[in-house]
């Protein structure tokens, strides 16, 4: 069971690694913000994901986690603060605890009220 848990979860991070790389409408918010080199960017993504997920529900997941995180960069960027891993990553993994294993109904009340913010 762990080995086919483990190989679900690589399939995710396949799927984001080359949704950084390559642009498709689908994922632009990935490409985008792996493009202004957020490297935090995959244990956000991969934090809501359960292994009884299904795809469809997984792409709806990282979809909701990539927009919530272009609007982190684009309100620090604006409010000149930075987005160095030592100045972000104790919100990163604050918010990776908060979305853990999280549904997409409660990933949409989460990042809602995190844009409200």
């Amino acid at each position: 069971m762990f080995i086919k848990k483990f190989s679900r979860f690589a399939e995710v991070y396949e799927y984001i690694r080359q949704a950084e790389t390559v642009f498709d409408e689908e994922t632009k918010y990935i490409y985008y913000n792996a493009q202004v080199n957020f490297t935090l960017q995959p244990q956000l993504l991969l934090a809501p994901v359960c292994y009884e997920d299904t795809w469809p529900v997984i792409k709806e997941e990282l979809s909701l986690i990539a927009r919530f995180i272009e609007l982190l960069i684009v309100s620090r960027a604006t409010g000149y603060r930075s987005l160095d891993y030592s100045t972000i990553k104790n919100l990163v993994f604050h918010v990776t605890k908060e979305i853990r294993m999280a549904s997409v109904s409660i990933l949409k009340i989460k990042t809602e009220a995190a844009a409200a913010v």
